[in-house]
């Protein structure tokens, strides 16, 4: 079973950014459940049919995770072994819980990313990817292995040196849906 974490605080958004990722799981017959941030308690994170988690993205206007990061502290808890995916908003959670550096820095749209290592069954070359967020975010707990460039390199695709916790930046929910399904059926 895979858990589906929703930070987004708006209906609109979780249309958006959850459901997209509702549908994939569905399409491929897996189980999951998807469950508000706020709400979520020991009961789901230690389910003994709990295999994986994805944290969701949300909103260009929608932030209040930022202000909730507690609510996020069992993704450190030892007995938390899971593989856990952070999907720009996800991934930004992710980050500042290891201690990352939240960064001002706007990309909406189609880019070319190049992914210098093999992540989650991409190879290494250059892949078009959809970017919609305000942060980016930099983390030297974490393994960067694609990259796009402004006035510095942003990271894309991350994951952590030692646990099976990885984060991108991109919406795969939109363009690259096989990597969520990489995810879900491999890892």
């Amino acid at each position: 079973m895979i858990l589906i974490i929703n930070i987004c605080k708006e209906k609109l958004h979780y249309l958006e950014f959850v459901k997209p990722i509702e549908d994939i799981l569905k399409k491929e017959k897996i189980e999951y459940q998807t469950i508000y941030y706020k709400k979520i308690t020991d009961k789901e994170l230690l389910n003994k049919k709990l295999e994986k988690i994805i944290i969701c993205g949300t909103s260009l206007k929608d932030n209040e995770y930022l202000e909730n990061l507690d609510s996020f502290k069992w993704i450190k808890f030892p007995k938390l072994t899971k593989p856990i995916l952070g999907i720009c908003g996800g991934m930004q959670i992710i980050s500042l819980i290891f201690g990352g550096v939240l960064i001002e820095n706007k990309e909406i749209g189609q880019i070319k990313i190049k992914f210098e290592k093999e992540f989650l069954n991409f190879k290494p070359s250059l892949n078009e990817v959809y970017l919609l967020h305000n942060y980016a975010v930099i983390s030297n707990e974490f393994e960067v292995f694609a990259s796009s460039s402004q006035e510095f390199e942003i990271p894309q695709a991350v994951k952590h040196k030692t646990k099976p916790i990885y984060g991108v930046l991109f919406h795969p929910e939109v363009r690259n849906k096989e990597l969520i399904s990489y995810f879900c059926e491999k890892i």
